[in-house]
């Protein structure tokens, strides 16, 4: 079995180009209507996250080997042996991104960073290749 590897960055294109879209709307939208400061003073603080990521440009990393399953985001490593993992479970949000779910043997979650979750394909198939089983659940409203 080959090992999977994945390292992603906070500082991505996708990251830069929304908050790009985000200050040129709003810039644009306060020049053409008078804005509350209160209102952009909310705005500021919905943003000052995305902007932090993109200025610390921290790593995450995922590397599943046929020994252990591990992950690292912020300077802080977890690993998990391949024997204490029984299963992975894949939650789809409202927004079309995946939250990943380790199930150890013990009952126990982990979850996995946002930042250190693969791509789903490539990582299905990464799983099925290391016979992980794993269980993908839409989201659901009600």
């Amino acid at each position: 079995m080959t090992p999977f590897h994945h390292r992603a960055s906070a500082r991505s294109r996708t990251a830069i180009l929304w908050l790009t879209l985000w200050g040129a709307l709003w810039c644009g939208l306060y020049s053409a209507v008078p804005i509350h400061p209160v209102v952009i003073g909310v705005v500021v603080c919905v943003t000052l996250p995305l902007v932090w990521d993109v200025i610390t440009n921290r790593i995450g990393t995922f590397t599943l080997t046929e020994n252990a399953m591990t992950w690292s985001f912020a300077n802080k490593v977890t690993s998990h042996p391949r024997q204490d993992i029984d299963h992975v479970v894949f939650n789809t949000r409202l927004d079309g991104s995946r939250k990943m779910t380790v199930i150890l043997t013990t009952g126990h979650k982990a979850i996995v960073p946002p930042l250190g979750t693969p791509p789903f394909h490539a990582l299905s198939k990464a799983l099925d290749d290391h016979r992980i089983k794993y269980v993908t659940r839409h989201f659901s409203l009600l």
